[in-house]
């Protein structure tokens, strides 16, 4: 399953076309459980594989526009 939401993640700021090329990954995120799940869980995993997540926390009704505006990767709701 870990494996599985990397890959979600890194698919995602791919797509967006953001800071991936640095090796950067930026999410913003519920605080409860969605950030403590990056961070305490995916980041080092990803750490591991050579890539720095940045995890922001973020108001639901905030995180698509955030995306959709190119000022992060990825979501986690």
């Amino acid at each position: 399953m870990k494996r599985l939401f990397i890959g979600l993640v890194l698919a995602a700021a791919s797509l967006s076309g953001c800071s991936t090329s640095s090796n950067k990954v930026t999410v913003c995120a519920s605080e409860i459980p969605h950030a403590e799940i990056l961070n305490e869980c995916v980041k080092p995993l990803m750490e591991a594989k050579g890539y720095k997540l940045e995890v922001t926390v973020l108001d639901w009704t905030m995180q698509n526009d955030a995306v959709r505006n190119n000022e992060y990767d990825a979501n986690y709701l």
